[in-house]
Formats: structure tokens, sequence, C-alpha cells
């Protein structure tokens, strides 16, 4: 049985019309919407939606759905667009079009919104957003395109989806990891705690190596951050100002436990150089949204500690 859909986040700028008129603020509101339609739609007069984030739908899942469909009925109805008279778009509800379809339905309910061209993107990847089980992939995917092709910043998106904007950046993150390691979070192997600590790793095959690891030693997200810093420590290129080859940072162990509770808390590798009670701290960023990323960590750490 499929949960209610959620709220939409309060309404973002510009789209025309703004997204508080193309999104409702839930689905018993639906039809209030200037232009909606309630009606039943014959199910091959559907097409699927090429905007749709998602890419891999369960097929157990699909089964398990069609089954609740078949005993109650398709209970929450897809959004469409109008093509013509007789055929409709997707905008939102391609994992209950296709269980519908399995539980052998010939029309399901359907609401109609009117959507231009230009709305029809931002309009699906929201939609979608909100209301789909995405796997943080194809979440990362979908903001990627909001990003890249109508130029919403990290905090744009946040404000529309009801997350934050580290939030936005951190799963925007995973898209610099391999392909294969992209399968892996995307089909649950690898969850996105393991998937940051492997973002933290300097090379590829520094990366596999740790993909490797987390998979066949079931390391917990704490033992995989482990594995990046401990090759920091041994690598020549990664010591301390001032130390000559072959060197080694000496670091009291309880300045490197403040380390690895601070890279936990910043997700990213830092260093605290320290002499005689002075010194300075050091965190890598891997890119100008990473380093954003860190600098909004480090202004709500410094209001948190005024208050």
């Amino acid at each position: 049985m499929n949960a209610p859909e959620s709220q939409a986040p309060r309404r973002g700028r510009g789209l025309g019309r703004g997204l508080g008129a193309l999104i409702p603020e839930a689905t018993t509101a639906a039809t209030d919407v200037p232009g909606d339609r309630m009606v039943t739609v014959p199910l091959d007069a559907i097409e699927p939606n090429p905007e749709q984030p998602r890419r891999d739908f369960d097929r157990g899942e699909l089964d398990a759905l069609a089954d609740s469909i078949r005993e109650q009925g398709l209970l929450q109805p897809v959004v469409v667009r109008m093509l013509s008279s007789d055929a409709f778009q997707l905008i939102a509800g391609e994992r209950r079009w296709r269980a519908a379809a399995r539980a052998g339905l010939d029309r399901i309910p359907a609401i109609i919104r009117e959507t231009t061209d230009d709305e029809m993107l931002p309009l699906a990847l929201i939609e979608n957003l909100l209301r789909e089980d995405l796997n943080p992939i194809e979440e990362a995917l979908a903001f990627q395109r909001l990003g890249q092709e109508l130029q919403w910043t990290q905090e744009a998106i946040g404000e529309r989806i009801g997350k934050s904007r580290v939030h936005v950046a951190n799963t925007l993150r995973l898209l610099k990891l391999p392909e294969p390691i992209r399968a892996d979070v995307a089909s649950g192997r690898m969850s996105t705690g393991h998937a940051r600590a492997v973002l933290a790793c300097e090379t590829e095959p520094e990366m596999f190596a740790l993909r490797e690891r987390i998979l066949n030693q079931n390391l917990t997200v704490r033992e995989a951050e482990e594995v990046p810093q401990a090759l920091r420590r041994k690598s020549p290129m990664r010591r301390a100002p001032g130390k000559r080859a072959g060197e080694v940072r000496q670091v009291s162990p309880e300045l490197r436990e403040l380390e690895e509770r601070l890279q936990r808390a910043f997700g990213t590798p830092i260093q605290i150089h320290e002499r005689s009670g002075r010194g300075r701290v050091t965190l890598e960023f891997y890119s100008y949204d990473d380093l954003d990323r860190l600098a909004e960590l480090l202004m709500k750490a410094d209001s948190s500690s005024v208050r």
C-alpha cells in the first residue's frame, strides 16, 4: 500500500507560475491546483517520462506493489500531462504505473496537469525527488541536472525539496566515485557513509582497494574512514611542512583521536599541527562546492558557540 505523498517544500523563485502552482501541497489538494483535472486514463495511453530520474525499478518491489494494487486498487493517482486527446506523458508515478500494468489494470486514476516543455524538467525532477524512493546516485544525478541545466544553486535545490544544502553537497560528491563504486551505492551494496570514506582516498587504486575491503571484510564506516588516514600517514608526500622525506609527522595520541573525531564530523581529512600549545588545523577539500560545504559547517559551529 502506498504511503501518502509528502508535502512539498516552501515555494521557490522563478519558473513563471512558480513551483507552488506546479507542485501541490499534498495529494488531497492536487485538484485545487489551477488547471488540474482528476480523470481515469487507459494504461496504454500513458508513456514514461524521459526526465524521470529513477533508473532502477526493483522487480520484487514492483511485484509487492502490484499485489497491493490487486487487493486495494491504485490509491494514489499518477500525475501526467496531455500530449493529445488520447495520449499522456507521466510527470510522476512511473513505479505505480508499472505496478498497475503488472496487476493487470486497464485504466488508472491520474491527475492531468497543464505544463509546458520548459517546465517539464524541473517539475518532473522535483516531483520524483519529493515522492519517489530514489537511490542516492539517482538523487545525485537529479541534483546535478537541476544545477547544470537550470543553474539552481545547492541552497535553492535544498529549499525546494526540504533538505539542507549540506545534504545536497554531500549527495553530489557521490558522483565523483568511479562508476563501479557508484553502482555499489545505487544497488545498496555500499552505504553512503562507506562511500564518503572511499572519497577520502587520493587515487582510484586506493578507492578500489578500500571498496574490496568494505565489501569483503564488512568494515564499519568508522573502520573504513581510518584506512585513508592510515595511507596518508604512511605517504612521504603527505608529511608535515618542514619534514624531510622519510620522516613521519609526530602527533600525540590525544591529537590523533581529535583529528579522527573532526574528520568524522566534517567528512574530510583533517590534520592538527601543534607545537608548544600553538599551531594550526588544516582541512582538505576537493572542489569549490566541497569548500563551500566545509565553510557552512564551520560557520554553523561558530554560530552555535555564540548562542
